[in-house]
């Protein structure tokens, strides 16, 4: 998409983007430095955008503060109607999330919610030794044992793979509302870069804790958006990125109360590694965008 104009994190845009809605402009909104880039599809969109941003601003200095309308308009963005019409914009604003969520639904249509996998898939974390021991040298000791693209991609795979309809259907959920949250507020490579890194460390502790290959499922990612955002509202209190207190807290306590119940078929190493993945992930991402919203307000 192409950069059509950026305006102070602190501006509520809802009201000019109804009006860019409504009258066919496709954009998206993403963040940086403290402020709101607007992006659209074309090059003629950028000087429409531009010309609804500037008569927006002059009836803002008149006195008028245009009121967002509490009917959603935004919906008028896609053609379609209803449930359908807000799914494809959630897709629209969520690629990465929505790629995750599809590939676990093929990959659960293919094994038969994992009836089907067997001891040399691919879609399972590859046989190696690490150790016991849950430390750096044994996540840097299991990569080095990869020969092959494609190995590498097998540390991640087991994320995808679940087994039950309940198991799919609940990670699948908390993807699509933590994931979206995330996607629609950060830079698409920190979502990116966040998410493999999440899933790697999730799923390579577990293998390290289980000293087995036959796991998993989404959940590890789930708690690691989880730290992200639980780091990202904590260390930037200014950040859209929030959760309720009680949200977090009942998430929180369900992975402490499976790790303590003895349940062998929870993966809570990877839980576990995932949500501490997540932390240490949104730790950079919070302090720079703390940073860059103080230089901001400065200049």
């Amino acid at each position: 998409m192409i950069r059509a104009a950026s305006v102070e994190g602190s501006q509520d845009l809802r009201p000019v983007l109804q009006l860019m809605a409504r009258n066919g402009i496709r954009f998206r909104v993403s963040e940086e430095a403290g402020n709101q880039v607007i992006w659209v599809s074309k090059e003629s969109e950028v000087a429409l955008c531009q010309e609804h941003l500037k008569r927006w601003e002059e009836l803002r200095e008149s006195g008028f503060t245009p009121i967002a309308q509490p009917s959603a308009p935004l919906s008028s963005y896609f053609s379609g109607k209803g449930a359908g019409n807000k799914l494809l914009a959630a897709v629209w604003y969520a690629p990465v999330t929505s790629l995750i969520i599809l590939v676990a639904i093929v990959v659960a249509l293919m094994t038969s919610l994992g009836a089907q996998v067997y001891n040399n898939s691919p879609l399972l974390y590859p046989n190696w030794s690490g150790g016991s021991a849950l430390n750096p040298l044994s996540y840097l000791q299991i990569l080095s044992q990869a020969e092959t693209s494609l190995e590498y991609i097998r540390t991640l795979a087991p994320a995808f793979l679940h087994f039950g309809i309940i198991h799919i259907v609940f990670n699948v959920l908390w993807i699509w509302q933590l994931g979206r949250m995330i996607e629609v507020n950060q830079p698409k490579i920190v979502f990116i870069l966040a998410t493999v890194f999440i899933i790697y460390v999730g799923n390579t502790a577990q293998l390290l804790w289980s000293q087995s290959v036959a796991f998993g499922g989404l959940s590890g990612l789930v708690y690691g958006y989880l730290g992200f955002i639980w780091t990202m509202q904590t260390l930037n209190p200014q950040s859209r990125l929030r959760l309720p207190s009680s949200t977090i807290a009942i998430l929180v306590g369900f992975m402490v109360l499976v790790a303590v119940v003895p349940l062998g078929f929870i993966a809570n190493a990877a839980h576990i590694g995932g949500f501490i993945a997540g932390i240490i992930a949104g730790i950079p991402a919070a302090l720079f965008q703390r940073g860059s919203r103080s230089a901001s307000s400065e200049t």
